[in-house]
């Protein structure tokens, strides 16, 4: 009987420990088991080391259905994965020819002597399943062993990323998916990047939606992530897709749809660069404290090239007036940090840029500059449409319902970083507003 179910996840290398190397290996194999349904429930990080090697499989053994290893298949000395998988199971070592023809060319179509010490990664612990490698000279292998009542499958993966991931996506991404499709109910999983919440208040309402659920035994399990000004929220379950959809997500985006700005690892500015390119519309902003942020932000997605027609950092009062033609007798009865200089400034960069739409920022980052009146964290908000983009979708443009005030409470860059996301809601409240949908 093979149990699928949980995962442990174990990285090998002194260099993972010793702080010369970042592990990203098991953060990508956990995001991929994830989607195919496990859940990873442990992981180690241990020494190229017999001993602390050999203890952290038999642990694994005890407690996951699948064990996956990453590091130590190399030709040196401190490479010992294959040697402590054997010595964990009781098996020996056996060489493998075919597999060490299939290093040597690889070292012939490199143009490289091939050194005698790679003939190590050829020396497997007896009975395990070669998988090859399309990228470099480090086999992994599948392996069985006892958990139990049960059989518990393992595999070995190279610590180069690469060849680690071509290894996985090539041999064994199949074999679980394979391996899952008895089951009725899976690990579903659904994320929602939400903002404008507190982490401390929100988190007990979602953990009170569920409540009910959870009573008896943790059905729905609930993870937060926070970075300001966003929180994730991961909500998984082994149910049935159907079950998983009337239980879970549809629930959450009922009681707390208005905080969500994305979904399953989306960013905002994706979901608004897909939205604006499909309907073949150009954005374009007048910064102003964000000082580029929101333009940086927007450009981090995929496809922003195709939207963004033009960006301009105004920082000064003369600038607004010159750049953005922000009239002189504006700024003197207003400031620059106010709702009227906001909308002239989106006005203003409109003219300039031929966009559809503008958004311009206006505020105090701080910590110096506020006064009583305009304290620090005072920020300005407004987006202006073009005229042919009112005819496009019929609608009569309210231009004061476009300028939002906030006041942010963070320091300087914080209250940068909450401006930046405003805006990018306002973008997508302006999507909804026209009924833009993917």
């Amino acid at each position: 009987m093979l149990i699928k179910n949980s995962v442990e996840i174990i990285v090998i290398g002194h260099e993972l420990l010793d702080g010369r190397r970042v592990d990203t290996n098991s953060a990508w194999l956990a995001r991929q088991l994830n989607s195919l349904g496990l859940e990873v429930l442990y992981k180690q990080t241990v020494a190229d080391e017999m001993d602390a090697i050999v203890a952290a499989m038999h642990l694994a053994y005890q407690r996951a259905d699948y064990v996956l290893t990453s590091g130590g298949l190399g030709p040196t000395s401190d490479d010992l994965t294959f040697a402590a998988v054997a010595k964990s199971l009781g098996l020996d070592l056996v060489y493998h020819k075919d597999v060490e023809d299939k290093i040597k060319h690889k070292f012939t179509q490199l143009g490289k002597a091939y050194a005698e010490a790679n003939r190590q990664q050829a020396m497997l612990p007896a009975g395990t399943k070669v998988l090859s490698n399309p990228l470099g000279t480090a086999p992994g292998i599948e392996f069985k062993y006892a958990k139990r009542q049960a059989t518990g499958l393992g595999f070995c993966l190279p610590g180069v990323p690469v060849e680690m991931q071509a290894i996985f996506l090539q041999h064994i991404v199949p074999q679980l998916a394979h391996a899952r499709q008895d089951q009725n109910q899976v690990r579903q999983e659904k994320i929602f990047t939400l903002s404008g919440v507190s982490e401390s208040a929100f988190t007990h309402k979602v953990d009170a939606l569920f409540e009910e659920d959870n009573k008896l035994a943790k059905i729905i399990r609930i993870a937060y992530t926070a970075s300001y000004p966003k929180l994730d929220v991961t909500l998984s379950a082994y149910l049935s897709k159907k079950e998983f959809h009337q239980r879970v997500d549809q629930r959450f985006l009922k009681e707390f749809g208005a905080y969500v700005v994305a979904q399953d690892g989306q960013s905002i500015e994706d979901v608004l660069v897909n939205i604006f390119k499909q309907e073949g519309l150009k954005l374009s902003f007048a910064e102003s404290c964000t000082g580029g942020l929101l333009t940086a932000t927007l450009l981090n997605a995929s496809g922003s090239s195709a939207i963004l027609e033009e960006s301009l950092v105004c920082y000064s009062n003369d600038c607004k007036h010159k750049k953005l033609n922000v009239p002189l007798a504006l700024l003197k009865a207003y400031g620059a940090v106010s709702s009227q200089c906001a909308l002239a400034m989106a006005k203003g960069q409109l003219d300039n840029s031929q966009a559809d739409v503008c958004v311009s920022v206006t505020g105090i980052a701080g910590p110096t500059g506020g006064t009583q009146d305009k304290p620090v964290g005072l920020v300005y908000i407004a987006l202006a449409v073009s005229e042919s983009l009112e005819q496009k979708f019929g609608i009569d443009f309210e231009e004061s319902y476009w300028v939002r005030e906030f006041k942010f409470n963070g320091d300087r860059q914080k209250n940068r970083q909450g401006a930046v996301m405003e805006a990018l809601k306002l973008l997508k409240e302006l999507a909804n507003c026209l009924e833009l949908k993917l």
